[in-house]
Order: C-alpha cells, then sequence, then structure tokens
C-alpha cells in the first residue's frame, strides 16, 4: 500500500523544475523567506534598557496635528443613581475600586458591598452577609486543584476582625464577549481573624498566593493548611516581621522595620516587591515554584539617589519631590534589563533593576535576536535605581481649556493614583488650590512614528545579506526613548486607574505600529465619584482611520494632514496601515468612502520604484528587497509585504500537530483552528484587495501596454517590482489555502491522521508549522505525507465510500497550493486504495486503470519514494502493467530534453552535468526491470493469472484467469512498445544480463540494431545481429556479419570460431534472399567466402602443424594464426614457407595457381627428404610413410598442375625409388600415384613420354631398363 514512507527533500532527480506548478511553489517558497525575515524583524523592538540612555531622560514629541490623539476619551459610566444617592447621605467613610478581571465597580457602604457592571451601568449587586465594616476588597486567583473549573476568581473581603473569601463563578453571556457575563458569589469557609489590623491593598499571584498590607506589614492568606475535626484551618501569616520582634520592647519593634505603603508582584520573574512609607522598596524572590518568601535587596536611599541623578538639570530638585507614590512592575515583553518602575507624587519615574550591573552586562542572544534570560530569567539579587524620567511639560501635554494660564515647565500638585504597563502611564494628578483642585489625567506613551523614523534611517545604511540582523540589531542600539503626552481634565477626583484587559497584562504589543486595526485597541478605566470613564488608546492606525472619517475621505484637499502623516510614520508603515483600514473594513458598508479614501492614499503616496546605489545592494528592516539589477521596491510593494508578514504572524510558526491525545491538547487545539480560520479570513480580505486592483500584482512583461513609454531602464525596474508582488500574490493564496488543509486536518483529527505516517514524519511533523510547509522542501514533504496519511486513514474506514474525500477538499479548497498534479497524485492514491478494498473484480480494474492515468499525470510530483511504493503495491495487484508505464512516465518528466540520452550517445563523458539525468532515468528504468523480472518468475512457476493484470478491459468477469505466458507477453509488449530511446537500450542491456538474447531476437524495434552496432561488445553485437537477420530471412546481412565477425582481428575470436563463422557465411551466403536475388552482390559475395574458407582453412592446418611441432618458436607461430586471419600471401611468405610448412606450401601453390617449376621441383624433393628424416627417427621404412604421404598430398592437390604436376612427381618418386631398387617393389610409383587419384591413362603417358622423349636423366642403360619395367607394369595394370 502506499503508505506515509519518508521521503527526502525533493530534488531534480524527484521532481521536475520545469513545470508551472514547480515554477510557482519556487516562488512561494522564495517569497516565504522574505516574508519569515520580515515577522522576525518586525517583531523585534529595543529593550527598554536600551532606550534609557544616561542618568535622566525627558524627551516627548510634539503633536503637530490636531487630528493626531494618543488618548482619546470615549464615555463615562455613571455611578448607578440609586447607588449615587446612597453615597451622597453617607455619614461614614466609604471605599471604592475597580475589578476588571469581571467588567465590575465596588464600593463599601459600611458592612456591605456594592458591585454593578461598569460596561452599562447595569447589574446592580449587594453583598451584606459581613457584620463589621469593610475595608477593602480585591479580586485573585484561586489556587489549582482547590476548586472546581467554573470557579474563575476569589473575592477577598477584609474587615478589622477578619479576612473572608468569596468563590466567584462567571457565566458567560451570549455575546461570548465578557460585557453580558453573569457574575455569582459563592460563599466559603475560608476565614481568618486579623486581629484588629486594617488593611489597604488585596493582590494575590497567578499561582493563588494571596498577599495583604495592613498596618504597615505584609501578611499572606494561607488557606492551604490541613484540615481538622472542627473544619478547615486558615491562617494569616505576617510576612515582613521578624521572628524576634515580638520579644522586643513596643518602642524598637516599631522601628525595626519601615511600613509597608504597598506591594507589588512580577509573576513572570516570580518577585514581589515593597514600597515602605519613607520611599523605600524592598525586594523578595518567590522562588521558581512562587512558592517562597526570601528577602533578596532592599534600598533606603532612592530619594538621594534620584535628586543626585538629576543634579544636571536646570530645575531645583529636592529629595522630597521624589517621594514614591506607587510601584509597577515592568514586564519582559518590555525589557529583560528592568523591571521595576516607581511613579513619584510630582510624576517623575524612577526606573530600577533587581540584577546587578544589568544594564553594563551585554547579554548573549539566541538565534532570534532575543535574550536568553528571557527564556531563563535569573532570580533577583540587588535593587539599583539606574534611570529617572522627567514628567511631560505643559508644552508637550497639550493645550486644555483648564490648563490654560500655566507657565510653568511642570504641572504642579501630587500624583494620587497611576497605572502602568507596557509603555503606558496613566497618572491623576491633583492641581494646587490656584487650580481650583482639579484633577488632571497625564498620559504618555512610546512615540512609535519617532521610533520607525529612527529605524528607517538606520534601514538604509548599506549593508550585505548576511547582516541584517546585525544591522537591525544597531539600529535598536541607536533609539532613544521619545515618548507622547495627553493631559485631560477628569470628570472628579480619582479613586483607581485600570485596564480594561487584565488578561493581557504584561502581554501586550510595545510596538503597537504592528497590531492591526481588528484588534481591540487598549482600554484604560477611571474611577471616579462620577463614575468610570473610559479612555482608549489610539494606535497609529486608529489615527489613520480617524483622520479619513473627519476629513470625509478628502485625501486632495488635506493632503497637507496626510502628508505629515506619512512623514512622521514613513511610507512603508503608512501603506501598511492603509491596507490594514481596506482589509478590515471590507464588510463594513458606512465605511465605503474611508475604504476607498485609504486606497487612493495607498497607491498616490506609495511611490514608485528606484534603481539602487551600487554600494546599498540589500537589506532594511522592513524588508525593502532589492531586485537582482539593483531595484529599490516602492512603498505600496514593502508596504504590502510588511502588512502581509503582520496578518501571517499570530500562525506562522503556530505547531498545530502534538503527540498528545488529552483534553487540554484538544482545547489547545481548537484554539488554533479559530486562530488560523481569522488569519485566514484576514488573509482572504487582503486577496480580495489584490484581485480588486490586479494591475498591482498580475507579473508584467515587457510588452507590457503600462510600460511603453518607460525608457529601458525603469521599465525593467517596474517589472521586477511586479514580478515580486506577483510572487507575494502566490504567496497569499498559499496561505489562505494552507490554512484551509490544517482546518480540514483538525475536523478529521489530527491524532488519527498522525498515526499513519511513518515513525520518522511522525517525529518531523511535531514541530511542522505553516512557514515550513510553504517556505522549506521538507515541510512541503511532510505536507504531501499528511495529505496520504489522511487518505489511508478515510480509506481504512470506509469500504465503499469516501475514498475521494480528501481529493475533493483539495481540489476545492486548495487547488493552488496543492496543484493539478498533487491532486492527481492523491486521486490517485485514493483510487489504488479503492482497488484493495474492491470485492468485485470489474471495480479492482477500474480503480487500478484509472489510478495509473491519475499517477501518470502527477508523474513530476512523484518523489522517488513514492514511485517505488506504487510500484510495490502494483505488483501486489498483479498489475505491472501499471509498474512498467508509471515510471517510463516519471522518466520523461525529469529529463524532458533527453539529456539522459545525450549523455548516453556522447560516450558518458567525465565529470558531464549531463550524468544526473542519466542517473534519474536509469532508477526510474529500474522498477521497469524489477516488474519484468517478477514477470518471469511468475511465468516460470505457471501460476494462472486475473485477466484483469493484463490491463484488460473493465468489464471481465472476475473468474477469468489467462495464461501466465500470455500475461508475460502482454507486459513485456507494454514495455516494448514504449518510444523511449535510452529505455530501450537499458532494456536490451539487462536482456543480454539475464540471457535472454533468445527472447530479445524475436523483438522488432527501430532502436535495437543501433543499440547493438554502437553500444555493444563488437563481437556480441555482430554475434547478435547475424542471428537477427537470419531469423528475419535477411541472409545476406547475415552472411555480411558472419564474414566481418570472422576477419575482424581484435575480435579475440580463435581461429576455430572464424572458420566456423565463415562457414556459417557461406551456408546463408548461399541461400535464397528475397531481397538480394536479382543482384549480382550476394553471389560475389558468396564467391568471396567460399575462397575466405579455403585459405582459412590452410591458416587452421598451418596452426595445428605448428602447434603440434612443439618448440617456442612454433607455438609462438601457431599463437599468430590464431589470433587473426591472414591473407595467402601472408601464410605463405609468414608461415609456411618460414617454418617449412611444405604440405601447405603445394595447398597455397595449388590456391594461388603459381606456376614455378623450380620452386615446385625443391618442394617435392624437400618432401622425399622430410619422409627419410621423419621415418628414420620413427625406424620405419620411409617408403610406407612416403606412399602415405603421396596419397594425402595427390587428394588435396591433384588434379592442380601448379602444385602436383604428375610428370614431376613421376621423373623425382622415379628417380628416387631407382637410388632404392633394391628396396622398393616394382610399380611403387604407379601404385602410390594410382591410391593419389591420378588416373592409369595419364601415368601411362607420362612415362611414355618420358621413355620417347630421352630426358637426359634417364640416360644410363640401367636407368632406361628400369623405366622400362615400370611402364610394363603400368600396361600389365591396364591389361
Amino acid at each position: 500500500m502506499i503508505s506515509s514512507s519518508e521521503a527526502s527533500p525533493p530534488t531534480s532527480s524527484s521532481i521536475s523544475s520545469s513545470t508551472n506548478a514547480s515554477t510557482e511553489h519556487d516562488s512561494s517558497m522564495n517569497s516565504g523567506k522574505k516574508i519569515d525575515q520580515i515577522i522576525e524583524r518586525d517583531c523585534k523592538y529595543p529593550d527598554l534598557g536600551e532606550l534609557l540612555r544616561g542618568p535622566t531622560s525627558g524627551n516627548y514629541a510634539k503633536r503637530v496635528s490636531q487630528h493626531e490623539h494618543d488618548f482619546v476619551k470615549e464615555n463615562t459610566s455613571v455611578i448607578p443613581p440609586h447607588l449615587a444617592e446612597i453615597i451622597d447621605n453617607l455619614q461614614c467613610r466609604c471605599f471604592m475600586g475597580i475589578l476588571p478581571e469581571i467588567n465590575r465597580a465596588w464600593v463599601t457602604i459600611d458592612h456591605r458591598l456594592c458591585m454593578w457592571d461598569y460596561t452599562d451601568g447595569t447589574d446592580l449587586n449587594w453583598y451584606d452577609d459581613q457584620d463589621q465594616i469593610l475595608c477593602c476588597v480585591g479580586l485573585v486567583n484561586p489556587r489549582p486543584d482547590i476548586f472546581g473549573d467554573h470557579i474563575k476568581y476569589l473575592l477577598i473581603l477584609t474587615t478589622r476582625i477578619s479576612v473572608s473569601v468569596l468563590a466567584v463563578s462567571i457565566t458567560s453571556g451570549p455575546y461570548k464577549d465578557g460585557t453580558d457575563d453573569e457574575i455569582t458569589l459563592i460563599a466559603t469557609d475560608i476565614a481568618a481573624p486579623t486581629n484588629n489590623v486594617t488593611f489597604t491593598q488585596v493582590v494575590g499571584t497567578d499561582q493563588g498566593r494571596v498577599f495583604l498590607v495592613g498596618d504597615g506589614q505584609v501578611f499572606e492568606l494561607d488557606y492551604l493548611r490541613q484540615s481538622t475535626w472542627f473544619g478547615r484551618t486558615n491562617d494569616l501569616v505576617a510576612r515582613t516581621v521578624k521572628p524576634y520582634s515580638s520579644y522586643l520592647p513596643t518602642y524598637f519593634r516599631q522601628n525595626t522595620l519601615a511600613e509597608v505603603e504597598s506591594i507589588a508582584i512580577d509573576n513572570e520573574r516570580k518577585v514581589l516587591y515593597i514600597l515602605t512609607t519613607q520611599s523605600g522598596i524592598e525586594v523578595y524572590y518567590l522562588g521558581p515554584n512562587g512558592n517562597e518568601f526570601t528577602p533578596v535587596a532592599r534600598n533606603t536611599d532612592i530619594l538621594n539617589s534620584a535628586r543626585l541623578a538629576c543634579r544636571q538639570s536646570s530645575a531645583n530638585m529636592n529629595a522630597d519631590g521624589f517621594k514614591i507614590q506607587s510601584i509597577h512592575v515592568i514586564s519582559k515583553a518590555e525589557s529583560n534589563k528592568i523591571h521595576l518602575l516607581a511613579v513619584t507624587v510630582t510624576g517623575f519615574r524612577l526606573y530600577f533593576t533587581h540584577q546587578k550591573d544589568a544594564l553594563r552586562t551585554i547579554q548573549p542572544l539566541n538565534v532570534r535576536g532575543q535574550p536568553t534570560s528571557q527564556q531563563q530569567p535569573l532570580p533577583p539579587n540587588a535593587l539599583e535605581l539606574v534611570h529617572v524620567r522627567f514628567p511631560p511639560t505643559v508644552e508637550a501635554s497639550g493645550q486644555g481649556s483648564a490648563l490654560q494660564g500655566l507657565q510653568q515647565s511642570h504641572l504642579f500638585g501630587e500624583v494620587n493614583a497611576a497605572y502602568y504597563d507596557c509603555g503606558a502611564l496613566l497618572a491623576a494628578k491633583k492641581l494646587d488650590q490656584r487650580q481650583d483642585q482639579k484633577t488632571v489625567l497625564i498620559m504618555t506613551s512610546l512615540d512609535l512614528g519617532d521610533y520607525s523614523n529612527q529605524l528607517m534611517m538606520t534601514a538604509h545604511t548599506p549593508a550585505q545579506p548576511n547582516t541584517l540582523t546585525t544591522t537591525t540589531t544597531n539600529a535598536i542600539q541607536r533609539t532613544t526613548l521619545v515618548e507622547t503626552s495627553t493631559t485631560i481634565v477628569s470628570d472628579g477626583n480619582v479613586y483607581a486607574i485600570a485596564e480594561a484587559n487584565p488578561q493581557k497584562r504584561g502581554k501586550r504589543t510595545i510596538n503597537e505600529i504592528t497590531e492591526h486595526l481588528s484588534e481591540s485597541p487598549r482600554r484604560f478605566l477611571v474611577l471616579t465619584d462620577k463614575g468610570v470613564t473610559f479612555f482608549k488608546k489610539q494606535r497609529p492606525v486608529d489615527i489613520l482611520q480617524q483622520l479619513l472619517i473627519d476629513t470625509q475621505g478628502d485625501v486632495m484637499a488635506h493632503r497637507r494632514e496626510f502628508d505629515l502623516f506619512f512623514e512622521r510614520y514613513g511610507r512603508i508603515q503608512s501603506c501598511a496601515m492603509c491596507l490594514d483600514i481596506i482589509c478590515g473594513n471590507l464588510h463594513k458598508t458606512e465605511l465605503v468612502p474611508v475604504i476607498r479614501a485609504a486606497a487612493s492614499l495607498f497607491f498616490e503616496f506609495g511611490g514608485s520604484p528606484t534603481a539602487a546605489a551600487a554600494t546599498s545592494p540589500s537589506g532594511n528592516y522592513f524588508g525593502r528587497a532589492l531586485g537582482s539589477n539593483g531595484t529599490t521596491f516602492s512603498g505600496k510593494h514593502d508596504g504590502f509585504i510588511l502588512y502581509f508578514a503582520r496578518l501571517i504572524a499570530p500562525v506562522w510558526k503556530l505547531k498545530v500537530f502534538g503527540d498528545s491525545a488529552d483534553r487540554k491538547k484538544n482545547e489547545e487545539r481548537s484554539k488554533f483552528q479559530a486562530l488560523l480560520l481569522k488569519s485566514q479570513c484576514e488573509l482572504d480580505s487582503l486577496k480580495r484587495f489584490m484581485d480588486a486592483n490586479p494591475d498591482f500584482h498580475v507579473s508584467a512583461s515587457f510588452a507590457d501596454s503600462r510600460f511603453q513609454s518607460a525608457d529601458q531602464g525603469m521599465l525593467q525596474i517596474l517589472v521586477n517590482e511586479q514580478q515580486s508582488l506577483h510572487g507575494l500574490y502566490l504567496l497569499l493564496i498559499h496561505c489562505i489555502e494552507a490554512i484551509s488543509f490544517l482546518d480540514f486536518l483538525i475536523d478529521a483529527s489530527i491524532q488519527e491522521i498522525v498515526q499513519w505516517l511513518p515513525e520518522q514524519a511522525r517525529n518531523d511533523v511535531q514541530n511542522l508549522t505553516l512557514d515550513q510547509m510553504l517556505s522549506t522542501p521538507r515541510g512541503r514533504v511532510l505536507t504531501r505525507e499528511l495529505v496520504i496519511a489522511t487518505i489511508n486513514k478515510y480509506g481504512a474506514q470506509h469500504m465503499h465510500v469516501g475514498y475521494d474525500i480528501v481529493s475533493d477538499v483539495l481540489r476545492r479548497k486548495c487547488s493552488s497550493f496543492f496543484g493539478p498534479s498533487d491532486v492527481a497524485f492523491y486521486r490517485g492514491v485514493e483510487n489504488l486504495q479503492r482497488a484493495k478494498k474492491a470485492e468485485a473484480e470489474y471495480e479492482r480494474t477500474s480503480a487500478l486503470s484509472e489510478s495509473l492515468i491519475l499517477f501518470k499525470e502527477a508523474a513530476d510530483y512523484l518523489t522517488e519514494e513514492k514511485l517505488v511504493e506504487i510500484c510495490n503495491d502494483y505488483a501486489q495487484q498483479r498489475f505491472h502493467v501499471g509498474c512498467v508505464e508509471l515510471p517510463l512516465e516519471r522518466a520523461k518528466k525529469i529529463d524532458p530534453q533527453q539529456q539522459g540520452l545525450a549523455y548516453m550517445e556522447a560516450k558518458n563523458p567525465m565529470g558531464d552535468a549531463r550524468l544526473h539525468y542519466y542517473e534519474g532515468r536509469m532508477r526510474c528504468y529500474q522498477l521497469v526491470f524489477n516488474a519484468l523480472a517478477a514477470v518471469k518468475t511468475l511465468a516460470e512457476s505457471k501460476q494462472l493469472l486475473p485477466q484483469s493484470s493484463m490491463g484488460g478491459t473493465t468489464g471481465s468477469e472476475p473468474s477469468s484467469m489467462t495464461d501466465p505466458q500470455v500475461y508475460v507477453a502482454q507486459v513485456f509488449s507494454t514495455a516494448l512498445s514504449h518510444k523511449d530511446k535510452l529505455f530501450h537500450y537499458a532494456l536490451y542491456r539487462w536482456f543480454q544480463e539475464k540471457n535472454m538474447l533468445s527472447e530479445l531476437l524475436a523483438v522488432d524495434t527501430p532502436y535495437l540494431i543501433p543499440y547493438f552496432k554502437e553500444y555493444v561488445d563488437e563481437v556480441d553485437g555482430m554475434e547478435f545481429l547475424w542471428q537477427y537477420y537470419r531469423r528475419r530471412e535477411q541472409y545476406y546481412e547475415a552472411a555480411l556479419y558472419l564474414e566481418a565477425l570472422a576477419t575482424r582481428p581484435t575480435n579475440g575470436l580463435p581461429l576455430t570460431k572464424r572458420l566456423e563463422h565463415l562457414a556459417m557465411a557461406v551456408v546463408n551466403a548461399s541461400c535464397r534472399d528475397a531481397k538480394r536475388q536479382q543482384l549480382q552482390e550476394s553471389t560475389q559475395l558468396l564467391q568471396n567466402l567460399e575462397h575466405r574458407v579455403a585459405v582459412a582453412r590452410i591458416q587452421l592446418r598451418l596452426q595445428q602443424t605448428l602447434a603440434s611441432r612443439g618448440g617456442s618458436e612454433n607455438e609462438q607461430g601457431a599463437r599468430s594464426l590464431d589470433s587473426q586471419l591472414f591473407d595467402i600471401s601472408d601464410l605463405f611468405n609468414k608461415f609456411a614457407r618460414r617454418y617449412v610448412v611444405l604440405d601447405e606450401i603445394l595447398f597455397i601453390m595449388k590456391v594461388t595457381e603459381q606456376y614455378d617449376m623450380v620452386y615446385l621441383k625443391e618442394i617435392w624433393q624437400a618432401v622425399i627428404t622430410q619422409n627419410e628424416k621423419e621415418a628414420t627417427e620413427l625406424q620405419m621404412s620411409p617408403f610406407n610413410s612416403l606412399k602415405t604421404r603421396i596419397i594425402f598430398l595427390g587428394d588435396r592437390l591433384y588434379p592442380s598442375p601448379a602444385a602436383f604436376p604428375v610428370d614431376l612427381i613421376v621423373d623425382i618418386l622415379e628417380h628416387y625409388c631407382f637410388e632404392h631398387r633394391r628396396q622398393v617393389p616394382a610399380g611403387y610409383v604407379v601404385e602410390s600415384l594410382r591410391a593419389a587419384g591420378v588416373p592409369l591413362d595419364v601415368l601411362l603417358d607420362v612415362y611414355s613420354v618420358s621413355i620417347e622423349s630421352k630426358k637426359p636423366a634417364w640416360h644410363s642403360p640401367d636407368e632406361c631398363d628400369y623405366l622400362q619395367h615400370q611402364l610394363h607394369y603400368l600396361k600389365q595394370l591396364l591389361g
């Protein structure tokens, strides 16, 4: 089956880069890397410790435009009339406060507690179970595992008699936004005596510890003590009282410790700070688990230290002016070096660190440029004042009717309430009597425009690509703290200040310029004697939208205001904000004019791309990417990518997959899913904007009519920007569709899907993020593994339906992220699964055939591992035709230009780049060969196979079976029918390796003959080709190859084999060849071959003769004769004559018909002499051996006059016999020649001529008588 096996990252050998889908994915990956860099740099904001330079600072920016307000008063929720009337008629003191966690304000009236919903002034609730005057009220987190999940908070009520605890249950309203929640107070048995202590503050930790401040001490309510028979034991533990203080006199006991005024808890760092009435601060460490209380440091000289720090100031400061009103924790989001802020009664801010020499120590950075201490905070070890910040001046705070006529640099009066978190400070200050005791609210926040400009100035400095992080870090290090200030007159006396969403305390984005319009802005609550007033902290995007609303979208009429805005925040940031306004309001019909105006701003104020200076090849904070030819993109381009990055940032690094299946993990995935869908909705709005403005991003070319008026240089710059935008647009689409895919996986049960992954992929997918899915090869591979695992999961659960669920979803929702090839592959997997589950043969056949069609469509998408798996599945299904066709299609996709074939035709040069394609094709071909070998094995086993395995019609009956030989022929025929030349060559080689040449002889393809001519060993090639032609009755060609095979001098064939090939050539040349029968060349070839055969036989006898003689020289000659064929002249001169092989000399003279009687006489005489020598060595009669020799030579040479002239031979032999007449019987010569085949009448003529001519050789009487006697014997034979 197709399992989700581990796949290596795609390479050019596994994924074709020539298709449009692959090009789009490459573009998407490159754009994804840009997005990743921008997200990383955009989330960096300088540590507060880096911004606070020197001992003091007081930089405040002035607002130029009347439309810019960082803090805006929204509305006031007045105290319910009935409650207000009661408060006005009170004769005793009451206490008031805010509980923003539950959207309630509270007031104590004697022993009664009243709470109301300040969001709408309703839901007035009274609690009057106490019989003592309530002093203080606080809301804290419960300890874990003590209360049920429905208890969200504990309400702490204090009197001078006891501390009691109410459990708070919250029932969400229909709007699920917290504005209509129902609050229920539940009485508990938790209570502790207070021993007449008046508490003024209740603070809780995230772990559920409860600390109280009263009578100058810090107490902890311990309600975890073990229960007894009499009920739960609770106690108030005095944490700031020394153990021995109870034994001291009262005077000394009161002076052992300074009185505690208030406390602040840092839940992130597990630190508790105590502010004393003498403006001293003490530090306590709560331990790594938050369950300790260890004193660490105390600083009692803060006032003097602050005064000394300000000694360079022109203002005349004294220590009393630095009396601390409140202390506030600085979150890790804002600083890792500054930990505490103290606000003085005059509005100064004192910054502290609880690490010794923190600002002088360079903290190491991790890979993302964040201090390592952010991950593992160090325990506190000191408390040092590091910086003093001056309060804003009247000029910096803006002008208001209540402030007219003030000439002082700072607002007189004392701060009586303050709130600080994540860069925003709200302080209530009562002005002196000269100002009629008015209370004003001083609000400060970071000046993001100043920060953006400082960063942009450093961003354009020349930088190399590998120094982008360094450039950004240096830019951050050069920025300073600049704030804006707003002063608003309060409606009444301020009792408390809080933030509307306390759950985000310490977790807010410091750089609010990165926040979206869709995110709720920060809202602050100011409790006065009139009610609760809401203030909204406006972000830059809020200011821009309000400016568009105020100007009614008339950009040109108010161009000055918009120019100032773009100048203040920079073109890139402003363009990003324009997109935020456009996309964030698409569904609001009432804001259509605002949307149009924002679009106009974007396109008109966004600028144009320019040519970059040669000295600035790359790099800036906001990703002002440069083209390959030095293009600096426009503000529109960079604003788009910046906004895009901010939209996708919340889910970019989100790890959706996990190895846990518990309830909390499922809840976490539900939150992930909601976050993914939210981001998808925002991305879809951006896509709608892009689709509505196609000219902005559609990939352009030089032929585009929009660019006809541009010069060549500017034309290239414009095209570069649009191509970059088009790549980003593709990534935008991929992001939307990838989120749809993740949403589908979550709905389909991720835990079950992950179980279908192989082990390695299962481990890797735990850390898989959206950015990896989009911008890394490994992420793409894991994404495909997940799809296959999902298919397998559904395939295992559904027998007849559901196989196309996954591909249908991908086709409908992810058609771009998963291109046509991807979807085709997944549909192929689904059909393969359907085939495995099919019960009917026709259904299995149809599914297999359909899967093959789909897999072939996706051939450029397949990895080698997947290709192997599919082929294995096909083999198990006895669908070997698929095992042949799919790898061949894959080979064509990975090498469409036939580079592998060119490499082979170039004779495999070393170091050639085409080797890569050749090897890729060979790996595909090997899968085909494996299938052919498997089929051959099946045939040898003689197993009947399903007819559908042959790839037959889908209408085949399930029971129909086919002969294995027929099945083998079908599969081999499929392989041989392909037109892949290189495959055919590889296939023929495979036939050779498997000793299947007899089967190959039956093959008829246009590639067979060229292969055996060019790419096979010469002997093997010719050996195959002559058989190939003879099988097809092309005897002439067969004879030619046999002749060439025999006559090649260096083919290594022995002489006997050469002679055998020549003989076969003669046979083939003698056969009738229909194509050659009318031509003379057949006859000429036959004659030539017959002559070659004759000569070859001489050579063979020469070789055998020399081999039989022995001796190194003869053996060398024999080896030479065995190595190649020689012509008749070489045989005569180099061998027969040289080695004195008399018989073959005579035979050569016969063949060549050379008439040299003198030399011939010498040869025959040498024959007699050689015979005598051999007979003597063998101790036998020379005449017997001579007769045998004459008979042998006669058989071979007679009647050739050139080699066997009878008259010459008779004359030589008779003279030899005459000399040995006593040893030779009568008629010896006649009988010998007669036996050699010479007719008697021919001998009679020879003898008669010899006697009648009276040759000089027979001149003596004895000789004549001897000759007459021989003639007489001859005549007797003739009778």
